[in-house]
Protein backbone atom coordinates (compact mmCIF):
# COMPACT_ATOMS: atom_id res chain seq x y z
CA UNK A 1 0.00 0.00 0.00
CA UNK A 2 2.55 2.43 1.28
CA UNK A 3 5.12 1.55 -2.13
CA UNK A 4 1.65 2.05 -4.28
CA UNK A 5 1.21 5.67 -2.70
CA UNK A 6 4.65 6.69 -3.87
CA UNK A 7 3.51 5.04 -7.54
CA UNK A 8 0.38 7.48 -7.14
CA UNK A 9 2.56 10.23 -6.54
CA UNK A 10 5.29 9.72 -9.38
CA UNK A 11 3.85 12.19 -11.67
CA UNK A 12 2.76 15.04 -9.14
CA UNK A 13 6.59 14.97 -8.51
CA UNK A 14 7.87 14.91 -11.81
CA UNK A 15 5.43 17.25 -12.82
CA UNK A 16 6.23 20.03 -9.81
CA UNK A 17 10.14 19.56 -10.45
CA UNK A 18 9.78 20.22 -14.03
CA UNK A 19 7.96 23.32 -13.22
CA UNK A 20 10.76 24.18 -10.87
CA UNK A 21 13.12 23.84 -13.17
CA UNK A 22 11.37 25.69 -15.86
CA UNK A 23 10.97 28.66 -13.52
CA UNK A 24 14.42 28.74 -12.09
CA UNK A 25 13.17 27.96 -8.67
CA UNK A 26 16.72 26.00 -7.80
CA UNK A 27 15.51 25.56 -3.93
CA UNK A 28 11.95 25.11 -4.61
CA UNK A 29 13.42 22.06 -7.30
CA UNK A 30 16.05 20.32 -4.35
CA UNK A 31 13.34 20.66 -1.72
CA UNK A 32 10.99 18.14 -4.28
CA UNK A 33 14.13 15.71 -5.27
CA UNK A 34 14.90 15.27 -1.29
CA UNK A 35 11.12 14.47 -0.77
CA UNK A 36 10.58 12.50 -3.79
CA UNK A 37 14.10 10.59 -3.12
CA UNK A 38 13.34 10.05 1.00
CA UNK A 39 9.75 8.63 0.43
CA UNK A 40 11.15 5.30 -1.51
CA UNK A 41 12.74 3.97 1.77
CA UNK A 42 10.33 5.73 4.18
CA UNK A 43 7.19 3.78 2.62
CA UNK A 44 9.78 0.52 2.09
CA UNK A 45 10.29 0.68 5.74
CA UNK A 46 6.45 1.53 6.61
CA UNK A 47 5.74 -1.35 4.24
CA UNK A 48 7.56 -3.78 6.44
CA UNK A 49 6.05 -2.28 9.87
CA UNK A 50 2.75 -2.11 9.51
CA UNK A 51 2.32 -5.68 7.26
CA UNK A 52 5.30 -7.33 9.30
CA UNK A 53 7.12 -8.23 5.74
CA UNK A 54 10.50 -9.13 7.95
CA UNK A 55 11.22 -11.72 5.85
CA UNK A 56 12.12 -10.00 2.81
CA UNK A 57 15.53 -10.66 3.21
CA UNK A 58 14.07 -14.27 2.98
CA UNK A 59 12.56 -13.97 -0.42
CA UNK A 60 15.40 -11.58 -1.59
CA UNK A 61 17.71 -14.19 -0.94
CA UNK A 62 15.50 -16.76 -2.75
CA UNK A 63 14.49 -14.74 -5.88
CA UNK A 64 17.96 -14.01 -6.13
CA UNK A 65 19.27 -18.26 -5.70
CA UNK A 66 16.14 -19.11 -8.37
CA UNK A 67 17.68 -16.70 -10.79
CA UNK A 68 20.82 -17.49 -10.87
CA UNK A 69 20.43 -20.94 -10.58
CA UNK A 70 17.61 -20.73 -13.62
CA UNK A 71 20.45 -18.85 -15.97
CA UNK A 72 22.91 -21.36 -15.28
CA UNK A 73 20.73 -24.16 -15.88
CA UNK A 74 19.28 -22.85 -18.70
CA UNK A 75 22.91 -21.66 -20.20
CA UNK A 76 23.82 -25.70 -19.19
CA UNK A 77 20.85 -26.47 -21.53
CA UNK A 78 21.66 -24.31 -24.07
CA UNK A 79 25.39 -25.12 -24.89
CA UNK A 80 24.48 -28.95 -24.59
CA UNK A 81 21.86 -28.36 -27.08
CA UNK A 82 24.60 -26.50 -29.28
CA UNK A 83 27.22 -28.72 -28.78
CA UNK A 84 25.69 -31.89 -29.31
CA UNK A 85 23.44 -30.20 -32.50
CA UNK A 86 27.35 -29.79 -34.37
CA UNK A 87 28.78 -32.78 -33.48
CA UNK A 88 26.05 -34.87 -34.80
CA UNK A 89 24.01 -32.67 -36.33
CA UNK A 90 23.63 -34.29 -39.75
CA UNK A 91 22.06 -37.45 -37.85
CA UNK A 92 18.17 -38.59 -38.22
CA UNK A 93 16.49 -37.00 -35.47
CA UNK A 94 19.69 -35.40 -33.62
CA UNK A 95 17.49 -32.68 -32.39
CA UNK A 96 15.76 -35.29 -30.01
CA UNK A 97 18.96 -36.39 -28.70
CA UNK A 98 20.17 -33.27 -28.48
CA UNK A 99 16.95 -31.68 -26.41
CA UNK A 100 17.33 -35.24 -24.18
CA UNK A 101 20.91 -34.57 -23.38
CA UNK A 102 20.53 -31.27 -22.66
CA UNK A 103 18.32 -32.16 -20.39
CA UNK A 104 19.79 -35.26 -18.46
CA UNK A 105 22.63 -31.90 -17.99
CA UNK A 106 20.63 -29.82 -16.82
CA UNK A 107 19.00 -32.12 -14.12
CA UNK A 108 22.84 -33.43 -13.91
CA UNK A 109 23.85 -29.76 -12.72
CA UNK A 110 21.11 -28.53 -10.60
CA UNK A 111 21.43 -29.72 -7.58
CA UNK A 112 25.17 -29.59 -6.78
CA UNK A 113 25.00 -25.88 -8.63
CA UNK A 114 22.10 -25.26 -6.13
CA UNK A 115 24.28 -25.74 -3.40
CA UNK A 116 27.34 -23.75 -4.48
CA UNK A 117 25.10 -20.23 -5.28
CA UNK A 118 22.83 -21.21 -2.19
CA UNK A 119 26.74 -20.38 -0.38
CA UNK A 120 27.52 -17.39 -2.89
CA UNK A 121 24.25 -15.46 -1.81
CA UNK A 122 24.57 -16.09 1.60
CA UNK A 123 28.06 -15.33 1.96
CA UNK A 124 27.21 -12.01 -0.31
CA UNK A 125 23.80 -11.02 0.88
CA UNK A 126 22.90 -12.86 4.52
CA UNK A 127 26.37 -13.54 6.47
CA UNK A 128 24.56 -14.92 9.39
CA UNK A 129 23.00 -17.73 7.25
CA UNK A 130 26.57 -18.04 5.88
CA UNK A 131 28.16 -18.34 8.81
CA UNK A 132 25.43 -20.43 11.02
CA UNK A 133 25.66 -23.26 8.50
CA UNK A 134 29.91 -23.03 7.67
CA UNK A 135 30.07 -23.89 11.60
CA UNK A 136 27.95 -26.72 11.48
CA UNK A 137 29.53 -28.33 8.63
CA UNK A 138 32.71 -27.31 10.31
CA UNK A 139 31.96 -29.72 13.50
CA UNK A 140 30.34 -32.28 11.50
CA UNK A 141 33.82 -32.68 8.93
CA UNK A 142 36.34 -31.88 12.46
CA UNK A 143 34.52 -32.74 15.74
CA UNK A 144 36.38 -30.80 18.19
CA UNK A 145 36.77 -33.31 21.23
CA UNK A 146 35.71 -30.83 24.66
CA UNK A 147 32.78 -29.33 21.69
CA UNK A 148 29.44 -30.42 21.78
CA UNK A 149 26.88 -30.37 18.85
CA UNK A 150 24.80 -28.31 21.79
CA UNK A 151 27.30 -25.70 21.81
CA UNK A 152 27.46 -25.42 18.12
CA UNK A 153 24.45 -25.23 17.63
CA UNK A 154 24.36 -22.05 20.98
CA UNK A 155 26.92 -20.63 18.68
CA UNK A 156 25.44 -20.83 15.37
CA UNK A 157 21.73 -20.20 16.15
CA UNK A 158 22.92 -16.97 18.62
CA UNK A 159 20.50 -19.04 21.33
CA UNK A 160 22.53 -19.70 24.83
CA UNK A 161 19.40 -21.59 26.00
CA UNK A 162 18.86 -23.97 23.08
CA UNK A 163 18.75 -28.09 24.55
CA UNK A 164 18.86 -30.92 22.58
CA UNK A 165 17.61 -34.36 24.23
CA UNK A 166 18.42 -37.71 22.74
CA UNK A 167 16.00 -40.24 22.42
CA UNK A 168 17.39 -43.79 23.35
CA UNK A 169 14.84 -46.37 21.48
CA UNK A 170 15.44 -49.31 23.70
CA UNK A 171 14.84 -47.57 27.06
CA UNK A 172 12.22 -45.59 26.00
CA UNK A 173 13.65 -42.69 27.49
CA UNK A 174 14.63 -38.85 26.80
CA UNK A 175 18.74 -38.18 27.86
CA UNK A 176 21.05 -35.34 27.92
CA UNK A 177 24.48 -35.56 26.20
CA UNK A 178 26.08 -37.21 29.11
CA UNK A 179 23.65 -39.62 29.71
CA UNK A 180 21.49 -38.37 32.50
CA UNK A 181 17.45 -38.41 32.33
CA UNK A 182 15.80 -35.14 30.30
CA UNK A 183 12.47 -33.72 30.96
CA UNK A 184 10.23 -34.59 27.16
CA UNK A 185 10.36 -32.13 24.78
CA UNK A 186 7.80 -29.15 24.70
CA UNK A 187 4.99 -29.10 21.47
CA UNK A 188 7.68 -25.95 20.18
CA UNK A 189 10.86 -28.38 20.40
CA UNK A 190 11.54 -29.79 16.52
CA UNK A 191 12.25 -33.66 16.14
CA UNK A 192 15.12 -34.55 14.36
CA UNK A 193 14.83 -37.88 12.60
CA UNK A 194 17.96 -39.67 10.64
CA UNK A 195 17.17 -42.93 7.87
CA UNK A 196 13.51 -42.76 9.63
CA UNK A 197 15.05 -43.25 12.95
CA UNK A 198 13.45 -40.46 15.57
CA UNK A 199 17.26 -39.00 17.15
CA UNK A 200 16.17 -36.25 19.34
CA UNK A 201 14.43 -33.00 20.08
CA UNK A 202 16.29 -29.42 19.74
CA UNK A 203 14.31 -27.15 22.17
CA UNK A 204 15.00 -22.99 21.42
CA UNK A 205 13.58 -19.71 21.46
CA UNK A 206 11.03 -18.23 20.15
CA UNK A 207 12.78 -17.96 16.11
CA UNK A 208 10.02 -15.99 14.31
CA UNK A 209 11.69 -15.22 11.28
CA UNK A 210 14.15 -17.69 11.91
CA UNK A 211 12.33 -20.82 11.46
CA UNK A 212 13.99 -21.55 8.15
CA UNK A 213 17.89 -20.93 9.62
CA UNK A 214 16.82 -22.97 12.43
CA UNK A 215 15.87 -26.10 10.66
CA UNK A 216 18.63 -25.99 7.38
CA UNK A 217 20.63 -25.89 10.53
CA UNK A 218 19.11 -28.46 12.37
CA UNK A 219 19.77 -30.52 9.20
CA UNK A 220 23.13 -29.73 8.22
CA UNK A 221 23.62 -31.36 11.81
CA UNK A 222 21.14 -34.48 11.58
CA UNK A 223 24.90 -36.84 11.32
CA UNK A 224 26.40 -35.08 14.50
CA UNK A 225 23.12 -35.01 16.17
CA UNK A 226 22.94 -38.96 15.83
CA UNK A 227 26.37 -39.74 16.68
CA UNK A 228 25.78 -37.48 20.21
CA UNK A 229 22.75 -39.47 20.71
CA UNK A 230 24.82 -43.01 20.53
CA UNK A 231 27.33 -41.35 22.87
CA UNK A 232 24.38 -40.35 24.58
CA UNK A 233 22.58 -43.95 24.75
CA UNK A 234 26.10 -45.86 25.78
CA UNK A 235 26.58 -42.78 28.41
CA UNK A 236 23.31 -44.15 30.18
CA UNK A 237 23.87 -47.78 29.98
CA UNK A 238 27.20 -47.01 31.76
CA UNK A 239 25.98 -45.12 34.22
CA UNK A 240 23.15 -47.61 34.42
CA UNK A 241 26.10 -50.40 34.78
CA UNK A 242 27.69 -48.27 37.56
CA UNK A 243 24.85 -47.84 39.90
CA UNK A 244 24.18 -51.84 39.35
CA UNK A 245 27.32 -52.84 40.39
CA UNK A 246 27.23 -50.54 43.65
CA UNK A 247 23.74 -51.58 44.16
CA UNK A 248 25.05 -55.37 43.76
CA UNK A 249 27.81 -54.56 46.25
CA UNK A 250 25.57 -53.61 48.78
CA UNK A 251 23.52 -55.97 48.68
CA UNK A 252 26.25 -58.87 49.16
CA UNK A 253 27.51 -57.09 51.94
CA UNK A 254 23.82 -57.39 53.56
CA UNK A 255 23.67 -60.91 52.34
CA UNK A 256 26.84 -61.77 53.90
CA UNK A 257 25.71 -59.96 57.50
CA UNK A 258 22.81 -61.87 57.22
CA UNK A 259 24.31 -65.01 56.95
CA UNK A 260 26.89 -64.01 59.67
CA UNK A 261 24.02 -62.94 62.07
CA UNK A 262 22.29 -66.04 61.20
CA UNK A 263 25.30 -68.22 62.13
CA UNK A 264 25.99 -66.46 65.08
CA UNK A 265 22.01 -66.76 66.30
CA UNK A 266 21.51 -69.94 65.16
CA UNK A 267 23.82 -72.92 64.37
CA UNK A 268 27.02 -71.34 66.17
CA UNK A 269 24.78 -71.30 69.35
CA UNK A 270 23.55 -74.47 69.16
CA UNK A 271 27.30 -75.84 68.72
CA UNK A 272 28.64 -73.28 72.14
CA UNK A 273 25.45 -75.12 74.50
CA UNK A 274 26.28 -78.59 72.95
CA UNK A 275 30.17 -77.96 73.60
CA UNK A 276 29.60 -77.02 77.47
CA UNK A 277 26.64 -79.86 77.89
CA UNK A 278 29.40 -82.07 76.67
CA UNK A 279 32.08 -80.25 79.12
CA UNK A 280 29.86 -80.28 82.10
CA UNK A 281 28.97 -83.89 81.50
CA UNK A 282 32.54 -85.10 81.17
CA UNK A 283 33.61 -83.13 85.00
CA UNK A 284 30.73 -84.55 86.39
CA UNK A 285 31.59 -88.03 85.92
CA UNK A 286 28.10 -89.41 86.58
CA UNK A 287 27.01 -92.32 84.26
CA UNK A 288 23.20 -91.06 83.87
CA UNK A 289 24.09 -87.44 83.67
CA UNK A 290 26.50 -88.34 80.96
CA UNK A 291 23.91 -90.56 78.94
CA UNK A 292 21.46 -87.48 79.18
CA UNK A 293 23.62 -84.89 78.12
CA UNK A 294 24.73 -87.03 75.06
CA UNK A 295 20.98 -87.95 74.32
CA UNK A 296 20.54 -84.18 74.43
CA UNK A 297 24.15 -83.42 72.26
CA UNK A 298 22.83 -85.84 69.49
CA UNK A 299 19.38 -83.98 69.20
CA UNK A 300 21.18 -80.06 69.27
CA UNK A 301 23.89 -81.07 66.92
CA UNK A 302 21.16 -82.89 64.41
CA UNK A 303 19.01 -79.32 64.49
CA UNK A 304 22.23 -77.43 64.03
CA UNK A 305 23.15 -79.40 61.16
CA UNK A 306 19.53 -78.70 59.76
CA UNK A 307 20.00 -75.13 60.51
CA UNK A 308 23.50 -75.23 58.79
CA UNK A 309 21.73 -77.16 55.74
CA UNK A 310 19.08 -74.54 55.44
CA UNK A 311 21.44 -72.10 55.67
CA UNK A 312 23.57 -73.61 52.54
CA UNK A 313 20.21 -74.47 50.69
CA UNK A 314 19.43 -70.71 50.73
CA UNK A 315 22.67 -69.71 49.07
CA UNK A 316 23.02 -72.51 46.48
CA UNK A 317 20.71 -76.14 46.91
CA UNK A 318 22.57 -79.37 46.71
CA UNK A 319 19.28 -80.51 44.45
CA UNK A 320 19.84 -77.42 41.59
CA UNK A 321 23.91 -78.91 41.20
CA UNK A 322 22.65 -82.35 41.00
CA UNK A 323 19.52 -82.24 39.34
CA UNK A 324 19.38 -79.29 37.68
CA UNK A 325 16.65 -76.32 37.08
CA UNK A 326 13.82 -78.65 36.77
CA UNK A 327 14.74 -80.62 40.04
CA UNK A 328 15.25 -77.24 42.10
CA UNK A 329 12.03 -76.08 40.98
CA UNK A 330 10.17 -79.19 41.91
CA UNK A 331 11.46 -78.95 45.08
CA UNK A 332 10.52 -75.58 45.53
CA UNK A 333 7.13 -76.49 44.51
CA UNK A 334 6.60 -79.32 46.77
CA UNK A 335 7.15 -76.74 50.56
CA UNK A 336 5.11 -74.57 48.28
CA UNK A 337 2.02 -73.96 46.82
CA UNK A 338 3.17 -72.93 43.42
CA UNK A 339 2.45 -75.16 39.99
CA UNK A 340 5.91 -75.49 38.04
CA UNK A 341 5.24 -75.68 33.91
CA UNK A 342 8.75 -77.32 32.30
CA UNK A 343 9.11 -77.79 28.25
CA UNK A 344 12.16 -79.86 28.81
CA UNK A 345 12.24 -81.03 32.81
CA UNK A 346 15.40 -82.85 31.97
CA UNK A 347 16.90 -80.24 30.56
CA UNK A 348 20.65 -78.66 31.62
CA UNK A 349 21.71 -75.39 31.47
CA UNK A 350 24.51 -73.58 31.72
CA UNK A 351 25.09 -72.93 35.36
CA UNK A 352 25.43 -69.59 36.01
CA UNK A 353 22.18 -69.34 34.36
CA UNK A 354 20.58 -71.97 36.17
CA UNK A 355 21.94 -70.12 39.61
CA UNK A 356 20.21 -66.51 37.83
CA UNK A 357 17.08 -68.64 36.94
CA UNK A 358 16.73 -70.13 40.76
CA UNK A 359 17.41 -67.04 42.80
CA UNK A 360 14.61 -65.27 40.32
CA UNK A 361 11.84 -67.69 40.75
CA UNK A 362 12.47 -67.88 44.97
CA UNK A 363 12.39 -64.42 44.94
CA UNK A 364 9.09 -63.49 42.62
CA UNK A 365 7.42 -66.98 44.44
CA UNK A 366 8.39 -65.42 47.86
CA UNK A 367 7.16 -62.29 47.03
CA UNK A 368 4.22 -63.36 45.87
CA UNK A 369 3.11 -65.81 49.10
CA UNK A 370 3.91 -62.94 51.36
CA UNK A 371 3.36 -59.83 49.91
CA UNK A 372 0.76 -60.25 46.89
CA UNK A 373 -2.11 -62.08 48.88
CA UNK A 374 -2.23 -64.80 45.60
CA UNK A 375 -3.86 -68.32 45.61
CA UNK A 376 -2.33 -69.26 42.54
CA UNK A 377 1.48 -69.09 41.35
CA UNK A 378 3.15 -70.64 38.24
CA UNK A 379 6.70 -70.51 37.34
CA UNK A 380 7.13 -71.80 33.47
CA UNK A 381 10.57 -72.37 31.71
CA UNK A 382 10.83 -72.56 28.28
CA UNK A 383 13.38 -72.00 25.49
CA UNK A 384 13.37 -69.09 23.73
CA UNK A 385 15.90 -68.80 20.82
CA UNK A 386 19.38 -68.71 22.66
CA UNK A 387 17.90 -67.51 25.62
CA UNK A 388 16.10 -69.31 28.50
CA UNK A 389 12.57 -67.83 29.71
CA UNK A 390 11.80 -67.81 33.17
CA UNK A 391 8.03 -66.77 33.93
CA UNK A 392 6.26 -66.13 37.27
CA UNK A 393 2.73 -65.24 37.44
CA UNK A 394 0.42 -64.98 40.35
CA UNK A 395 -3.68 -63.78 40.99
CA UNK A 396 -2.40 -61.45 43.11
CA UNK A 397 -3.23 -58.00 44.43
CA UNK A 398 -0.67 -56.34 41.91
CA UNK A 399 0.83 -52.93 42.39
CA UNK A 400 4.58 -54.53 42.52
CA UNK A 401 6.99 -51.64 43.17
CA UNK A 402 8.74 -52.19 40.21
CA UNK A 403 11.43 -49.78 41.89
CA UNK A 404 11.73 -51.17 44.83
CA UNK A 405 14.64 -52.73 46.37
CA UNK A 406 13.89 -56.42 45.82
CA UNK A 407 12.75 -55.66 41.99
CA UNK A 408 15.64 -53.78 41.36
CA UNK A 409 18.17 -56.55 42.99
CA UNK A 410 16.40 -58.59 40.76
CA UNK A 411 17.14 -56.39 37.73
CA UNK A 412 20.29 -56.36 38.80
CA UNK A 413 21.06 -60.07 39.43
CA UNK A 414 19.61 -61.06 35.49
CA UNK A 415 21.73 -57.85 33.95
CA UNK A 416 24.95 -59.45 35.24
CA UNK A 417 24.41 -62.40 33.07
CA UNK A 418 23.67 -60.13 30.19
CA UNK A 419 19.92 -61.07 30.62
CA UNK A 420 16.70 -58.45 31.09
CA UNK A 421 13.66 -58.56 33.62
CA UNK A 422 10.67 -57.97 32.89
CA UNK A 423 7.92 -56.58 35.05
CA UNK A 424 4.24 -56.39 34.58
CA UNK A 425 1.95 -55.28 37.49
CA UNK A 426 -1.24 -54.27 37.68
CA UNK A 427 -3.45 -53.51 40.72
CA UNK A 428 -6.20 -56.05 41.29
CA UNK A 429 -4.97 -57.86 38.44
CA UNK A 430 -1.91 -59.87 39.78
CA UNK A 431 2.09 -59.36 38.76
CA UNK A 432 4.16 -61.20 35.86
CA UNK A 433 7.90 -61.69 36.23
CA UNK A 434 9.55 -62.79 33.20
CA UNK A 435 13.34 -63.00 33.00
CA UNK A 436 15.41 -63.56 29.75
CA UNK A 437 18.63 -64.89 30.02
CA UNK A 438 20.80 -65.50 27.09
CA UNK A 439 22.85 -69.11 27.34
CA UNK A 440 25.27 -70.65 25.27
CA UNK A 441 23.37 -74.31 24.70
Amino acid sequence: LWMAVVVVLVPPFVAFMWFAAATGNDVLLDVAAGVFVAMLPVSAALSITRYHLYDVERVLNRAVVYLLLSGAIASTYAFVVVLVGDGIGGLAGSSTVAVALATLAAAGVARPLHGVVQDAVDRRFSRRRYDALRSVRAHVETPEPNVSVEQVLRLALDDPSLTVAYWVGDRAQWVTGEGRDAPAPCDAAVTVHRAGRLVGAVTAEPRAADEELFRAVLREAEPALESAGLRAAVQLQLKEVRASRTRIATAQMLERRRIERDLHDGAQQRLLALAAQLQAALINGDPTRQRAALARGVDQSREAVQELRALANGLHPAVLTDGGLGAALEDLAARLPVRVLLDEPDRRWPLHVEATAWFVACEAVTNAVKHSGASHVSVAVRRDGGALLLCVEDDGRGGADVDGSGLRGLADRVEAVGGRLIVRTTAGHGTTVEAVLPCES
